[in-house]
């Protein structure tokens, strides 16, 4: 079963440009980060990383919809973690 947990653990890494959060598939972490890319072309392009995080928050419902579907394709990129990409919305 997957725990996404809340918008609250949701981070802004500047470097690569990504926002980033933990969702536990049966108590295992798995880490998923979503494009900035991705954030500007669905989520009201937000310009700063400030507002780029805001955006992640707000739309957290929608992001961990499209993670999950992504974790049970097994789109798992080869560190083996998620990413949403704007081609994934």
């Amino acid at each position: 079963m997957l725990d996404y947990g809340t918008a609250d653990g949701v981070q802004w890494l500047s470097d690569p440009g990504i926002v980033q959060f933990i969702v536990h598939d049966d108590g295992q972490p798995i880490f998923c980060r979503v494009s900035r890319k991705c954030l500007e072309d669905n989520c009201g392009r937000p310009a700063t990383a400030a507002a780029l995080l805001d955006a992640a928050k707000q739309n957290f419902a929608h992001i961990t919809d499209r993670v999950g579907r992504l974790i049970r394709l097994g789109r798992f990129e080869p560190d083996g973690t998620i990413l949403l990409r704007s081609s994934d919305w």
